[in-house]
């Protein structure tokens, strides 16, 4: 078991550093350094960032740092991950985000431009999906030896031995979106028109890709005439299957059973408002999939990074709870909505350490072999919880791959195929995670804003166009990562009349346009 990471805080919010000018402190920093500089991001419960240095890397810049100043150690961080400032204005710009203003009555917080919104005691889905954000970089980046095993104590990681052989494989379902049944029975039993899976594998040589195994597209067969609105497309990576759901969930099962021994990180791409609160999980259990030891939010990829701290590794009982809440919770449309209850009450509130980052003890390591567990990756949540941090209705695999620069020029960009998508998430996974860390990545993805382009959807429904609300306060207290977005009214579905069902296509014989 490795011992926490040992760091000292680079700016912001009671830094360890002397300097509180950013400009001044970047070119100190800066001024060793050729074609950029190295730093390590950590991530509070809450969701609020932090940029360190390890503690013995610092005694290089001994003029910088305060000497009465101890090194903090990692415990109260749900992630440590690398973050890279190509140039000295990147680098002086998200120190001037981290300057905490103080103001009447706020002097014990961090009111900077980039923390202000995030309570430093408490676990939200913001600190959930950053987390696992910059866990997909950690890990994509210790598989392909860009993180070696004697860097790993820096980012209090300690993969285990089966890490690099992790199986890496996206999941995509589409459901009978007419399907006007109660809520209950749709989830209980949701009418599947065809289901893709991918498996893949980053390559280094010769240069840096993903190698995309292969995509399955399965077609049920008891559904086949069934169509929704936007029609099907062809599926372009080989030939779809038409199968019995019994055949499909026997395949399925099969193929996701077929490496034991090897970890498996399977992706979805979840959008409530598109199958009206149908999840992958529920499809995978009609399927006859047991996902109820699948590890999700907190979890994902600590048995694989780090299996000593295995259960939750920087977490205690009570943020367990929490995280818990917040996985019910976690399709909440509404920005600021407080994820699970308060981790310390009131009456047991003490004085917060250093930065603020609450200390808490490990859980004890659960038991066993975890070599073949199942983690789960929203990659939809990557994209827009975590990277572009904004809710939105009405995109599609398609639309979101196309936003984070895939190359989708032999995707039908109309109609829907679950087999195109699973390879498409594949490469949304690949581009987020490649990338850098999740707060510098934003920019460099969109230097404009995120809504400074149109977005191009292919559902029925248009983009949303939510902007943030205007703002009365100062513009100190806004932060520019997290622009809340309007709220969406969904207005109810109507049930399908029973002569229109009759006079749908459903029962034509469309054979030609199914296979």
């Amino acid at each position: 078991m490795p011992p926490p990471a040992n760091l000292c805080q680079v700016g912001g919010f009671r830094a360890h550093t002397w300097e509180a000018k950013p400009k001044l402190l970047a070119e100190q920093l800066w001024s060793d350094q050729a074609g950029g500089l190295d730093l390590i991001l950590g991530i509070t419960p809450s969701g609020a960032t932090y940029l360190y240095l390890p503690a013995e890397a610092a005694t290089q810049y001994r003029r910088l740092f305060r000497r009465d100043a101890r090194p903090v150690q990692s415990t109260g961080l749900v992630s440590l991950s690398p973050i890279r400032f190509s140039t000295i204005e990147a680098l002086t710009r998200s120190l001037e985000d981290r300057v905490s203003k103080t103001k009447k009555g706020r002097a014990g917080t961090d009111n900077s431009r980039i923390n202000m919104s995030y309570k430093l005691d408490e676990l939200t889905k913001f600190g959930i999906v950053r987390g696992l954000f910059e866990k997909q970089r950690l890990l994509l980046r210790y598989c392909t030896g860009q993180i070696s095993d004697q860097e790993s104590p820096k980012f209090a990681i300690q993969p285990a031995q089966y890490a690099k052989s992790v199986r890496l494989v996206s999941f995509y379902f589409n459901i009978w979106e007419r399907d006007s049944r109660p809520r209950s029975e749709r989830e209980d039993s949701p009418i599947i028109l065809d289901i893709g899976w991918s498996e893949f594998r980053p390559q280094t040589q010769p240069y840096m890709y993903l190698e995309v195994t292969s995509t399955a597209h399965i077609v049920v067969a008891e559904n086949s005439l069934l169509k929704n609105p936007r029609g099907r497309a062809e599926f372009v990576y080989g030939d779809s299957l038409k199968l019995p759901q019994a055949e499909v969930s026997r395949m399925l099962q099969q193929f996701l059973s077929s490496n034991p021994g090897k970890p498996t990180i399977i992706m979805f791409h979840d959008q409530v408002e598109r199958t009206s609160g149908i999840m992958s999980k529920d499809v995978l259990r009609t399927l006859g999939v047991d996902t109820t030891s699948w590890i999700t939010d907190l979890d994902v990829c600590n048995s694989i990074l780090c299996p000593a701290f295995y259960g939750s590794p920087y977490i205690t009982q009570g943020l367990q709870t929490a995280s818990a809440t917040a996985q019910r919770n976690h399709k909440d449309v509404e920005r600021d909505v407080e994820v699970g209850p308060s981790v310390r009450s009131p009456a047991n509130r003490e004085p917060l350490e250093h930065t603020s980052h609450v200390q808490r003890s490990r859980s004890p390591a659960p038991t066993g072999d975890h070599s073949s567990d199942v983690h789960i990756v929203d990659v939809r949540d990557m994209l827009y919880q975590a990277l572009r941090q904004e809710d939105i209705r009405g995109d599609s695999v398609y639309a979101n791959a196309r936003m984070l620069g895939v190359d989708v020029s032999n995707i039908p960009p109309s109609g829907q195929n679950a087999g195109n998508d699973s390879r498409l998430m594949a490469q949304m996974w690949y581009a987020m995670a490649s990338g850098n860390a999740f707060i510098e990545q934003k920019t460099e993805r969109w230097p404009h804003g995120i809504h400074a382009q149109p977005q191009h959807s292919t559902l029925d429904e248009p983009p949303s166009t939510n902007t943030a609300a205007e703002q009365d306060e100062d513009d100190s207290d806004v932060d520019p990562n997290d622009a809340a977005p309007q709220p969406v009214v969904q207005k109810p579905k109507a049930a399908l009349d029973p002569y229109e069902l009759l006079e749908m296509s459903d029962y034509e014989d469309e054979d030609s346009d199914d296979d």
